[in-house]
Formats: C-alpha cells, sequence, structure tokens
C-alpha cells in the first residue's frame, strides 16, 4: 500500500532503439482499488506514467489524447506496460501503450503527444482564452470554501487519501427535470426542452476533491485517475426519481478517451492539491451507458479556500474525458438509497 504518486510510479526494464520500443514495470496497488477492483483511471494513470517517461527525451512531450480499450480485467500485483512508437511527425507523435498481466494484453492504448502553447493570447483566433465571452466556464456552483467534506467512499480503499464535496446544484436540477417534464405537445416539430436545454435529458453530477497527501503533482497521470471518478447515469437516475432502489450497481468500463486540454498552471488562484470535476451522461439502454466528466482546477481546498471577486476566470479546464461503460447488479451488497447533501 502506497500514496498515489509513489503507487503509479513505473520503472523501465529494457528497450529497444531499433524497434523504438521499451517496457516497464509496475504494481497495480491493493489500496488503489473499488468495491475490490482495481480502480480504472488508477490503471491508466500506471500507462501515462510509464508513456511521460517514454517520452521524456522527445520534442514531443505533452501528453493531448489517449484512446483506451480494456479488454479483460485487471488484477492487483505486478504488470508490465509495453510502449511503442507508430509514427513521430514533426508536430505530433503517435504511441501505443499495452497493459499486461501473465503475459497477457489487458488493456491497449493509443496516445497522441504534442506540444501545448506557453503563450495565450485573447487576439488569437485559434484560441478561446477565460477572456472570451464564448468561452466555458468552471460549471460548479459552489466555491470550495462554501462546501464541505462528504463521508468517506467505503468502497474505495484509498478514501482515507482524499476528501470530496459534493455540489448539490446538479442533484436539484437532476430531480426538477424528473418531476417536471416537458408538456407533451402535437407538434412534432417542436423541440423538447429540459434541463434548460433544447434536446432535453441528461443527467448531471459535480464536485470538489482534495488530495490529502502533500507530495500529490497535477500531470497527465494523475489527472488520468479523475477520468474513472464520478457518479454514473444509474446512480443519478435513482437520485433523481428518490425511488428507494437498493440496487447496487458494478460498472465495467469498455472505452475510455481524455483529451488533455491545457498545461497545470500555478499561481495564487489555483490549489495544487484539488480539482473540481463536473460529469454529465445521457444515453442508457440496457446498462450500456456514456459517461463525460470535465476536470477543473481547483481555487483550494474544501472548507478552507479564501473566496476572491473573479475566482472562476482563474480556473482552468485540464481535461475532458469520456467512456463506455457497462452496470450491472453487484450481488451481495446492500446499499440504503440516501440523498447526498452539501451543507452550506
Amino acid at each position: 500500500m502506497a500514496p498515489l504518486m509513489q503507487a503509479i510510479r513505473t520503472r523501465n526494464i529494457s528497450s529497444n532503439s531499433a524497434e523504438k520500443s521499451a517496457l516497464y514495470e509496475g504494481v497495480v496497488d491493493t489500496e488503489w482499488t473499488y468495491e475490490g477492483f482495481p480502480h480504472g483511471g488508477f490503471v491508466l494513470a500506471l500507462m501515462v506514467d510509464a508513456a511521460l517517461q517514454y517520452q521524456f527525451d522527445t520534442a514531443r512531450k505533452d501528453l493531448l489524447h489517449l484512446s483506451a480499450h480494456f479488454l479483460s480485467t485487471v488484477k492487483t500485483g505486478p504488470c508490465q506496460i509495453r510502449l511503442s512508437q507508430l509514427r513521430s511527425g514533426q508536430s505530433f507523435h503517435n504511441t501505443r501503450a499495452e497493459f499486461l498481466q501473465d503475459g497477457k494484453v489487458k488493456i491497449t492504448t493509443l496516445l497522441l503527444f504534442g506540444s501545448f502553447s506557453s503563450k495565450e493570447s485573447a487576439t488569437d483566433h485559434l484560441t478561446l482564452t477565460p477572456a472570451s465571452p464564448l468561452a466555458r466556464s468552471i460549471p460548479i456552483y459552489l466555491h470550495p470554501s462554501q462546501a464541505r467534506a462528504a463521508k468517506k467512499i467505503p468502497q474505495a480503499r484509498f478514501a482515507p487519501r482524499m476528501e470530496w464535496s459534493f455540489d448539490p446544484g446538479p442533484y436539484q436540477r437532476n430531480r426538477r427535470a424528473y418531476l417536471s417534464p416537458p408538456e407533451s405537445t402535437n407538434d412534432t416539430d417542436k423541440p423538447k426542452a429540459a434541463n434548460g436545454r433544447i434536446g432535453g435529458g441528461g443527467l448531471e453530477w459535480s464536485a470538489w476533491w482534495d488530495w490529502k497527501d502533500d507530495d500529490v503533482v497535477l500531470n497527465a497521470a494523475t489527472l488520468s485517475f479523475f477520468s474513472d471518478t464520478f457518479q454514473r447515469i444509474p446512480d443519478l437516475v435513482a437520485w433523481a426519481k428518490e425511488s428507494g432502489d437498493n440496487v447496487a450497481w458494478s460498472y465495467t468500463t469498455l472505452v475510455l478517451n481524455i483529451e488533455f486540454k491545457a498545461p497545470v498552471p500555478t499561481g495564487p488562484h489555483v490549489s495544487g492539491h484539488s480539482v473540481g470535476l463536473y460529469a454529465d451522461g445521457i444515453f442508457m439502454r440496457d446498462g450500456l451507458h456514456d459517461g463525460r466528466v470535465e476536470i477543473w482546477t481547483s481555487p483550494g481546498r474544501i472548507g478552507e479556500a479564501s473566496r476572491t471577486p473573479g475566482w472562476r476566470e482563474h480556473q482552468v479546464c485540464l481535461a475532458v474525458a469520456s467512456q463506455v461503460t457497462l452496470a450491472t447488479p453487484l450481488g451481495g451488497k446492500d446499499r440504503t438509497l440516501k440523498k447526498p447533501k452539501t451543507k452550506l
């Protein structure tokens, strides 16, 4: 059992310059499990750590995108990550990473490396900066200073290393959408509108997250952890209905994509140990559903941060992840449905 930065660290054990490949080894730590299974975001963090080392001496070392296909179940214990270069272009490098256990490929991932620009200009027509009225701002309503830490997650063995606080706004909007559906109309050309948007449908969730370990560094590897850290559609449907459904769900991630949007900023307006998470999901059929999570900087720790005017303008979206997930009932577990609350 190890803290995050130590647990995700991989080590190069061989390289082949002729084939432009390398092999790294690591350990799927038993602490970084959820409901007894390795956390998907943690496993990706292991792969990204190896990939960042593999790319370190190149001109394109910023991870811009990855797409991971989970082929079979990962277990705790030793693992290997095999890296190979597919293409080395002037602007982008394409790399393949394979996660192996017992000699079998469990996850295959394609990664795109490039370089983040070090300059932002409000007059640059190819960049939407925070100053632009068209730019997205952080979609979490509460400032961390107004939030209170939620109860620990009993299913997560890593719970002692983190705190999080749910934003009640999305739950309230989900509930209102369920109780007040759009009025039916005979005009088939009239668009459905719910939750204040044309098209309607979908559920939201958001939260602040703090790491307790002071050595945690926000980078592409640690941000990958959050790509699999949010509430899914089946749980959000139950909260919206307040149905009292005691079904506990097991979630199997099939495909996961992450687009890294910006380098991690530093300065007095952002925390190096905290992030904001905003997730939504729209479609679900027979348990197969989508999920999307935005990973933002945070102005400070839960219940401690100082609220300053214009704090939203300083927050940056670091990454956006999307996934295809299968939900199945988790046998042998009973869970009493209680509506999450954030004390203000």
